[in-house]
This record gives structure tokens, C-alpha cells and sequence, in this order.
């Protein structure tokens, strides 16, 4: 089971995680981990049964990410529903900044400060420069 699993990660960053194998009984030993991002496996971590063991995974893509852990059928057990813990990650991006520099005011300056400011992931700057080119200081 996942012990720490953020909501949230950036997209292509690492993002640090905790989970820990539990077992019936007094189990003890390691066991191997599979671990997936959307049904494709990115590692097989080894992990001690009953410790806290830490994860760090890349959020690949924008959205909704199911990040999935699975550890193999014993022949001992039953079933293996409970082999599996899957934590949802929403992926976001960071915000584009943009500084936009402007001189005489138009009509054109300020349909591409409307819609770069309308953009959520966009950090607008912008300088207007009003000082005639031909004026030396």
C-alpha cells in the first residue's frame, strides 16, 4: 500500500513517494516490486516486508497518471486481488513565462497581451517603452 502519495507532481520532474508490503502472518524477507506509470512497468524495486520503503517516479504527461505497484502471486495465498495499490497523480505543468516588451502603443501590442494574460499557464510581464527611438540621454 502506498503510506505517502502526493496528489500532485510536475510533469518531468521526480516525485517522491512511500509505500510499504505488508504480509500475514510473521512473513518476513524481501520481495520484489513492479512498478508502472499508465500500464507500462518503469522498474522492479526491491522491498522489505513491513518497512517503509521510498519510490521516486517521473510523471510522464500532463492530467491523470495511475502510478501502480505489484508484487507477484505466492502459492500460498488465495488471491492475489490484494497485490496491487494504485495512487492517482495529477501531472501539471509549469507556468511559461513570458516578457513582452513594447514601444508605441497598437492595435496589435495589445491583442498579444489579451491573449497570452487569458492563458492560466502563461506568467505575463509586460513593459510598454514610451520614449521615441531618436531621443539620445
Amino acid at each position: 500500500r502506498f503510506e505517502n502519495a502526493p496528489r500532485f507532481g510536475l510533469v518531468g520532474k521526480p516525485l517522491d513517494m512511500t509505500y510499504r508490503v505488508i504480509a500475514t502472518g510473521d512473513q518476513s524477507g524481501q520481495v520484489d516490486v513492479r512498478v508502472s506509470i499508465n500500464g507500462e512497468q518503469v522498474s522492479v524495486e526491491r522491498a522489505t516486508i513491513g518497512q517503509t520503503m521510498p519510490l521516486q517516479v517521473t510523471i510522464p504527461n500532463a492530467g491523470r497518471n495511475i502510478v501502480e505497484l505489484a508484487i507477484d502471486h505466492q502459492p500460498d495465498e488465495l488471491t492475489d486481488a490484494n497485490n496491487r495499490a494504485i495512487a492517482l497523480v495529477d501531472g501539471i505543468r509549469e507556468n511559461l513565462r513570458v516578457l513582452l516588451v513594447s514601444g508605441e502603443p497598437h492595435a496589435g501590442e495589445r491583442t498579444w497581451r489579451n491573449l497570452l494574460k487569458s492563458d492560466a499557464s502563461v506568467d505575463l510581464v509586460h513593459f510598454t517603452i514610451l520614449r521615441p527611438p531618436e531621443k539620445q540621454d
